[in-house]
């Protein structure tokens, strides 16, 4: 039996790098020179599959192929296919990479010539692409472009979304937890699977991300960008017309978590600046169910102390056809067995597991 270079690559994956490996071999992989319809001329995902153009996969040695293998297989742990957001794509997908390359590089793996490497980009895709876009509008974006855009559009919709964020999270749960019985998850590993599990991103911006993937974004576009011909946004409206918002007042609740909860609804009232924002406060059931339009006085009238079921609520909610619903929990509660009919992000006060809609911890 003749063994190819893929197959090596995988071998070898679990062996030394049970993570990477758990990934890489729940995932599929195809060869391919386009994906998407999108010219591919070395390796790309759309965070459901691997597509590797043949042509440079012959050019790798196999460490180096574990190493693009592990490379694509933490674009799908991390939700990088997914987070882009209202930020440009391609900077997006650099500052990736370079989170990805030095993350790759310290837990061992032989790095690929040509790829993007630099310790001032060696923090989280977010933090980097800061930096980046702060270098662009300076002129000074670095000069190694790297081997090539490798994060496809999934084009989902928000539902699909959710799905394939949880599949991704519970993949790297696996992952991590294999990883630990062969001592082999890294200091770096294990805080990148922390902040994929029990993410501490600010609720605004997953709402920035839903924004720009269900409304239009009034974005002005300033300066183009000869290197990566492309153009940089300035700004974009945070506007929206309709926020439903759903407070847990269970007696599981504390005082400071409740004191903690209503800062976030003012802040959300303050930050999105909606036409309408529907209010539940809800224990077992719905309690109140405020009408709150744009100019008029911001109050959040708080019942509760009973049992807890946001099922009531999450249902309700829907009668006011909201834009996005962010619902504020400590997570002890039964869930609907569905994702709801809309956008749902989920600020939850602790670490319990929350099944439906995006998950961020505050």
């Amino acid at each position: 039996m003749t063994y190819t270079t893929l197959d090596k690559a995988r071998a070898l994956l679990v062996m030394r790098y049970p993570f990477w490996a758990t990934i890489v071999l729940n995932t599929e992989i195809r060869i391919g020179a386009e994906f998407h319809g999108q010219p591919n001329p070395t390796a790309c995902t759309d965070g459901r599959v691997i597509v590797i153009n043949q042509a440079f996969l012959d050019t790798l040695t196999v460490p180096k192929t574990v190493f693009l293998l592990a490379h694509e297989a933490g674009h799908i742990a991390m939700h990088h296919a997914l987070r882009v957001g209202s930020r440009n794509r391609e900077l997006w997908n650099i500052a990736g990479d370079y989170a990805l390359n030095w993350l790759l590089k310290e837990d061992g793996l032989e790095f690929i010539e040509g790829g993007l490497l630099d310790p001032k980009y060696s923090d989280s895709a977010e933090a980097n692409y800061d930096k980046l876009l702060q270098a662009a509008k300076d002129g000074k974006l670095p000069q190694n472009g790297g081997i090539g855009a490798d994060l496809i559009d999934p084009q989902l919709t928000e539902a699909e979304a959710q799905e394939l964020t949880q599949r991704a999270q519970a993949l790297v749960a696996q992952a991590a937890t294999m990883a630990r019985l062969q001592g082999k998850l890294s200091a770096g590993l294990e805080r990148m699977v922390g902040e994929i599990l029990s993410p501490r991103l600010p609720w605004q911006d997953m709402l920035r991300e839903f924004m720009v993937s269900v409304i239009q974004i009034d974005e002005s576009w300033a300066r183009r960008n000869r290197r990566y011909e492309t153009y940089m946004p300035n700004r974009f409206s945070t506007a929206l017309d309709s926020v439903g918002v759903i407070v847990d007042t269970s007696g599981s609740i504390g005082g400071e978590e409740l004191t903690t909860m209503l800062a976030e609804v003012r802040a959300i009232a303050e930050t999105t600046c909606p036409a309408v924002m529907n209010i539940m406060c809800a224990d077992s059931c719905v309690l109140t169910d405020q009408t709150i339009e744009a100019g008029e006085e911001f109050k959040v009238e708080v019942k509760g102390g009973g049992g807890t079921d946001m099922r009531e609520p999450l249902a309700k909610m829907a009668e006011h056809a909201p834009r996005v619903v962010i619902l504020l929990t400590d997570g002890y509660t039964p869930w609907p067995d569905c994702e709801p009919d809309y956008p749902l992000i989920v600020c939850c006060t602790t670490d319990a597991p929350v099944p439906v809609g995006r998950v961020v911890r505050i």
